[in-house]
């Protein structure tokens, strides 16, 4: 088992991301260097070995008319470790950055953790085969089930032609699976996104190393388990029992209450609003009333729920 994605948006400033970057990444993946770069919401990232990056400076939101106040700056970082860069680095590594930011204070988030495993005792093909044989009892949905084969590829490692990759689970969700050999051999991520992701990496690396592998098999059990035909599934699962996590988004939970209260509470006089004013001079007026509390009203109580924002996909 190794972690081969790893993913972090911390809302502190860019020197707190250099700082803790020099305590936990240095040594292993190098000196951050600036690039021309910008994008998925930030003005800037820097690059380091194995393409690691850290995402800084947020584009600021901008001001939409004259006699709107001025927005609140922006102020957090997003670290991204790829696979490459996750292989160069020893592993209690995440351990000790999920602990060092658990321990801080500060608002912060896994945003994504894939966990591989190599020398799978089935090929894609199998694995395939197997669900759509009704074999599989699997949170996923089952259109989500694709199989990508490419019979003249060479592999990686030169052992022979024929690369085989199959999917299952929705890309857009918080959780999904893929098979593939492309390597030479054959190897099962699991990627963890958004809550999902947070929850797994606590968990995980809330035990020492040599349990990880069984926290994470318990993980992947949760989502997807196969009935005895596929015999190969229990050979490589070792008996790990299906974790008990629930993970219900009590951000998308909040707004869809705080929607609610709007509906039943505000949205008739809106209405009335409307209709007195015209819809053009109606909407002008809420937005400068809408940015005026952005700017102005104690929001603390919603900052949770803020975290919903999309500034470029990295909140």
């Amino acid at each position: 088992m190794r972690i081969h994605w790893f993913a972090f948006t911390v809302h502190a400033d860019e020197a707190h991301g250099r700082a803790l970057w020099q305590r936990h990444f240095f040594h292993s993946l190098g000196a951050l260097v600036s690039t021309e770069r910008k994008g998925r919401g930030f003005e800037a990232i820097d690059v380091a070995l194995n393409e690691a990056k850290f995402y800084y400076s947020p584009i600021q939101p901008k001001k939409k008319g004259e006699d709107d106040p001025e927005p609140k700056k922006l102020e957090y970082y997003n670290f991204e470790i790829p696979g490459s860069a996750c292989d160069a680095l020893v592993p209690t590594v995440f351990r000790d950055v999920v602990g060092e930011l658990s321990a801080s204070g500060l608002r912060w988030s896994v945003r994504r953790i894939d966990v591989a495993w190599d020398g799978l005792p089935f090929t894609p093909v199998e694995f395939a085969h197997a669900v759509i044989r009704g074999y599989a009892v699997t949170l996923a949905k089952r259109e989500t089930l694709s199989l990508v084969q490419s019979p003249f590829a060479v592999r990686e490692d030169g052992s022979g032609f024929g690369c085989d990759t199959c999917y299952i689970g929705s890309k857009e969700s918080q959780r999904f699976i893929r098979v593939y050999n492309s390597r030479g051999f054959n190897r099962l991520e699991i990627v963890f996104r958004d809550e999902r992701a947070h929850v797994v990496a606590l968990d995980v690396f809330n035990y020492r190393y040599e349990f990880w592998d069984l926290k994470a098999r318990e993980h992947l059990t949760q989502y997807i388990r196969f009935t005895e035909e596929f015999s190969q599934w229990d050979d490589f699962i070792q008996g790990a029992k299906s974790a008990n996590i629930k993970v219900s988004s009590a951000r998308v939970i909040s707004l869809a209450r705080g929607e609610s209260w709007i509906e039943k509470q505000v949205a008739v006089f809106l209405s009335v609003h409307e209709d007195v004013w015209g819809r053009k001079q109606s909407r002008d007026r809420i937005g400068k009333l809408v940015n005026h509390a952005r700017a102005t009203r104690d929001r603390t109580r919603y900052s949770a729920v803020l975290q919903l924002a999309n500034a470029g996909g990295m909140l």
